[in-house]
């Protein structure tokens, strides 16, 4: 049965404390979340230029990398479904990624990101899917799995005429790669999420979900139109067709992330009012 779980980064700046990480993990288990997907530059420390470089991109991180997050999170009761990591962690620093996971009882490694990756190109993505599956096949010796995490960049066409996610999907073994779909950048990039669905089948194992709208500030004279992060439900993103069938392939999470748009800049209240959503589904 799937959990519903929170993305430590849409947490961000709430979490810089022992006691405010406990009182956020808290409000969370209130909400009806039962699970924190961790991830790595948030759970360690970080350097300064690293933490500088997110704060303005708007999306500052705090000290959070300080806090011994197995503890805390056992202590708050809560699950811990996966952890993002980038190309260090899943291949220079694998022993020790596959190690820490264990420890946090968490199942899923998950490359969050690929980028900057030549996605036009079948010969790169084909060579990232053999990447992907060299470090799949030594995290299965661990019991673990190995999950590729999308934004939109993924849904360009390579050079064959296919998007490089799909290139990755048919060029990654289905026992040593899974998926962790992130729907709305799918959506963003013009993909339908339910047919993506309908591809993995049960290599999707978290499903990961914001909603979207549309900021329009004074006329709008093309198809231009900005988009932003806002609750789940308060959107228009058809969620709950999208959240209902992954819950059917079986995924161990449905994770909630918003990077940003939060009701009254406060990225609890946010999860508080997605959480009354989701109590809606299941």
């Amino acid at each position: 049965m799937a959990i519903k779980a929170v993305q430590q980064f849409h947490l961000r700046t709430r979490l810089n404390t022992e006691k405010e990480a406990m009182d956020v993990m808290a409000k969370m288990k209130e909400a009806g979340y039962e699970g924190l997907e961790l991830c790595w530059f948030m759970m360690h420390p970080t350097s300064v230029f690293y933490r500088l470089g997110l704060k303005l991109s708007g999306c500052a991180i705090g000290t959070c990398g300080r806090l011994d997050w197995g503890r805390l999170t056992r202590e708050a009761g809560l699950q811990v479904p996966g952890i993002l990591q980038d190309f260090k962690g899943i291949e220079d620093n694998l022993d020790k990624t596959a190690e820490e996971a264990i420890s946090l009882g968490a199942k899923y490694i998950t490359l969050s990101s690929a980028c900057p990756y030549d996605f036009s190109s079948s010969g790169a993505v084909k060579a990232l899917a053999d990447r992907l599956n060299r470090s799949g096949e030594r995290f299965r010796q661990y019991g673990l799995q190995l999950l590729f995490h999308n934004h939109s960049a993924e849904f360009l066409h390579t050079d064959e005429g296919i998007s490089a996610y799909r290139t990755v999907m048919e060029n990654t073994d289905p026992s040593l790669v899974g998926f962790e779909l992130d729907a709305y950048w799918a959506v963003t990039a013009g993909a339908d999420p339910l047919q993506l669905m309908d591809d993995l089948g049960n290599r999707l194992k978290l499903f990961q979900v914001n909603d979207k709208c549309s900021h329009i500030k004074g006329k709008c004279s093309n198809s231009n139109i900005p988009h932003g992060d806002t609750e789940l439900g308060t959107g228009n993103m058809n969620l709950e067709p999208m959240i209902r069938k992954a819950i059917s392939l079986g995924v161990d999470a449905v994770i909630l992330e918003a990077d940003r748009g939060w009701t009254d800049g406060d990225s609890v209240k946010s999860m508080q009012i997605s959480g009354e959503y989701l109590k809606k589904i299941f």
